[in-house]
């Protein structure tokens, strides 16, 4: 009737009586709806011929708001006025509706845009999924380069990626900035480079909204030396320019001599002049941790010293360690590891205390130095341990050039592979947890003399072997790989780093795939698929050995032979077994490999694939994330695996399976798709997962016809309320309970009725109470869903 109206009132009467066009006579009798709504379609065929250009454009908003059959009638007889007028007038509809399928079904017929979309593809590389599209006015944005974190972090197109990244997810707006730009882009197929990423930055400044942006960017002294100034030189001119978008940017750095200049033009404080009182903060807590320390370690039956004595000389070594940080933290916190050293070691008295603390450098680097300190005291540990010095320059190496930081269990893995290894006779007898370094956390303190620190992966996550090794600061960094080698024997540089990555990678994978399990001949059925999946998740260095073997080789010009002929002879030793799940689980991955094109793996294409789909399943099944990381870079697909690590539960498996592309609306398996499996379990966070990552909430199949039923029908309260907040259809029919109603009526779950009360349409079978619902012992539960007929 809307529709009439407002048409009517754009027709010309002068027009009409022209055209004599006559308008149907509605029916004096009105007491039928469906007469009344076939009468108004023909209004409105008649209206929309008698417009003057014969054209109309429909722009019709929330019809998901309308019930199933409301909307069904409505939108199949609005397809079939545009076919009717077809010849006589032009219609344009635009339909703005959330995506239900019985919405899409009636709309198949017309080009869609999902909202948007575009906005996501620009974010296609980032394993993360997004639910809504923000518009914050004020945006907040950060980077932290880092050379302890591998060659990447270092990147400055890494950088200005992040930084954008972060930008345009927080405001979607600003999308429309960039729109033209990404579509050429897409179609030559082609990633945002260094120039565009800038350009993208500078378009900010073209906003014809407000918009505050503060950027902040730290460690610049860490950062890749090529561009640097350039970049610098950009981001000042970022936040120089003044318009409705105004951005500020804060850079954290070391004044090197690079950067120096730059910052004599911009506003700047040093930190030495403003973190005193933080200093005085870790200075106070050290010095009473140490007298605590020093307290607990007495022998007994000697008494403690007279406290006026102790507490002089600990405020002497206070204060001379605050006159002298000069602002530097990291100096502080070794000058305290020092003193606790000292107090480890016994046989001192108080005024070795302070004799220690007046004795040690007070620059980092350099000949006479805090770092040469720290070597010195190795080279003396090493001369007493044997192996001492070759396994810390083997963790030097590894810490100063793997691609990214290594987890402890990563690192004790690359140390329990040594070259001696690949000499035995039978490679399938190896006995990896055997050959691993015991304690590596404390070893680390050891083997490289405070050089080494771990940072925690998550806050939430207190495993001490998921931790990452790093060095303690860009400094150490500098100091071992300075060409004054003042670090010898622990100096260190690219070609012996290179090297030992390197060949360490190639004989752990040599080992992992030459293990006796995956020397067995394939079945057709693959059943020693679940072992196989088990062995993988051991091997906690497989995934980085895959991925960055070639990257090392290359930093090598491929000019590494021992390396390169220990790796062929490994292809032939699998070529041998053409049928074994070694040759079937990695010729992909050697068939991706540029450098490996002569040494291609005589398998069968299918029987590879199924292989590695099936391990793949069963590593999901049980949440191995290792083996599912290993099983992903040998080319398993991600979309099979889905079903079973979400009826699992197991969050981050899924959340790497989204990452790697998996389907998550393909249908199989005894609940029809992941998110009716992990409905059904009662995974909430994996129900998050899902819909975040773009599985369809209504999607129809299984043994309960969709997610929501699933879920009522097992009792799963909080599930039911993510499905049903993100708008899952209350009254969609199927399975074998009929609906979501019925499931939890059926069951007998009281609390899922309660909650379906508000919702829930009980006209969903003709007005009648669910049929489970007769003779339940829950049927009052189900009384209260009947409508009120005074309403």
């Amino acid at each position: 009737m809307s529709l009439a109206s407002q048409l009517s009132h754009r027709i010309d009467r002068a027009n009409a009586e022209q055209n004599k066009f006559a308008l149907p006579e509605f029916s004096k009798d009105h007491s039928e709806r469906a007469d009344l709504t076939r009468e108004v379609w023909e209004l409105l065929e008649a209206l929309i011929i008698l417009l003057p250009g014969h054209e109309v454009v429909f722009i019709l908003d929330g019809i998901d708001e309308a019930g199933p059959n409301t909307r069904f009638e409505f939108l199949h007889s609005l397809r079939y006025l545009e076919k009717k007028t077809r010849d006589k007038a032009i219609i344009r509809i635009l339909i703005s509706s959330r995506d239900f399928p019985d919405i899409r079904g009636a709309l198949d017929h017309y080009s869609s845009i999902e909202r948007g979309k575009e906005w996501k593809d620009t974010h296609d590389s980032s394993p993360r999924y997004f639910s809504f599209l923000e518009e914050k006015e004020t945006i907040f944005a950060s980077f932290y380069y880092s050379f302890r974190g591998g060659y990447t972090e270092m990147s400055h197109e890494l950088m200005l990626r992040s930084i954008a990244y972060q930008i345009f997810r927080q405001n979607n707006r600003l999308f429309a900035l960039i729109r033209d730009r990404f579509r050429e882009l897409k179609t030559e197929r082609r990633l945002w480079r260094y120039q565009d990423l800038k350009s993208i930055l500078e378009s900010l400044h073209d906003a014809p909204f407000q918009l505050r942006v503060f950027i902040t960017v730290d460690g610049m002294d860490e950062s890749d030396n090529a561009l640097r100034y350039d970049v610098l030189e950009f981001l000042s001119t970022l936040s120089a320019s003044k318009n409705l978008c105004i951005v500020k940017v804060l850079i954290a750095s070391r004044p090197e001599n690079d950067i120096r200049p730059w910052m004599s033009r911009a506003r700047h404080l040093f930190l030495q002049e403003k973190n005193h009182e933080d200093i005085r903060k870790i200075v106070k807590s050290g010095i009473k941790k140490l007298e605590e320390f020093r307290r607990s370690t007495l022998d007994d039956g000697i008494a403690p010293p007279e406290p006026q004595d102790q507490n002089e000389i600990f405020a002497a070594v206070e204060t001379y360690i605050l006159a002298n940080s000069r602002g530097v933290f990291l100096w502080v916190v070794l000058v305290l590891r020092e003193l606790e050293i000292l107090i480890r070691l016994g046989g001192y008295c108080l005024e070795d205390i302070d004799d220690r603390v007046r004795s040690l450098p007070k620059e980092l680097g350099g000949s006479e130095s805090f770092y040469a300190v720290m070597v010195e005291r190795l080279v003396k540990q090493a001369n007493v341990i044997e192996g001492y010095e070759a396994r810390g320059r083997r963790i030097f190496a590894w810490v100063t050039f793997s691609t990214r930081p290594l987890e402890v269990l990563e690192l004790r893995d690359a140390l329990a592979v040594r070259p001696e290894h690949m000499e035995e006779a039978n490679l399938a007898t190896f006995d990896l947890d055997r050959a691993r370094p015991m304690d590596l956390e404390r070893g680390l303190s050891t083997s490289c003399g405070g050089f080494i620190e771990l940072k925690k992966t998550d806050p939430y996550i207190e495993l001490p072997l998921r931790k990452l090794v790093q060095l303690i600061h860009q400094t150490a960094r500098e100091f071992l790989l300075g060409k004054d080698r003042l670090a010898q024997p622990y100096d260190m540089d690219e070609n012996f780093g290179d090297t030992e990555i390197a060949g360490t990678c190639c004989r752990y994978i040599r080992l992992a795939f030459m293990a006796a399990i995956a020397q067995n001949e394939a079945a057709t059925t693959f059943s020693l698929a679940g072992k196989l999946a088990e062995h993988l998740s051991n091997w906690h260095l497989l995934p980085y050995a895959l991925r960055n073997l070639a990257t090392h080789l290359n930093h090598l010009g491929f000019k590494n032979p021992e390396t390169l002929a220990e790796f062929e002879k490994f292809i032939t030793e699998v070529k041998g077994k053409p049928t074994s799940y070694s040759s079937l689980l990695i010729s992909r991955w050697v068939q991706s490999q540029s450098w490996l094109k002569t040494l291609c793996i005589p398998t069968e294409p299918d029987a590879a694939r199924e292989c590695l789909d099936s391990t793949l399943i069963h590593a999901a099944s049980k949440g191995q994330t290792r083996a599912i990381e290993t099983l992903l870079i040998l080319g398993a697909s991600a979309s099979k695996a889905l079903y079973t690590a979400s009826y699992g539960g197991h969050e981050r498996a899924v959340t790497m399976l989204l990452a790697a592309g998996a389907d998550v609306n393909i249908q199989g398996g005894e609940y029809g798709n992941a998110l009716q499996a992990a409905s059904a379990a009662g995974h909430t966070e994996v129900v998050h997962i899902l819909l975040s990552g773009g599985a369809d909430i209504n999607a129809q199949g299984g043994e309960y016809g969709n997610a929501l039923q699933a879920a009522s029908a097992n009792g799963h309260e909080n599930v039911v309320l993510v499905l049903l907040q993100r708008g899952a259809d209350i009254n969609a029919q199927g399975g074998q309970y009929g609906n979501a109603l019925q499931a939890a009526s059926k069951a007998g779950h009281e609390m899922v009725v309660q909650i379906l009360n508000h919702a829930a349409d009980i006209n969903a079978q003709e007005g009648d109470l669910p049929r489970y619902a007769v003779g339940s012992p829950y049927v009052r539960w189900v009384e209260k869903l009947r409508p009120n007929p005074t309403q």
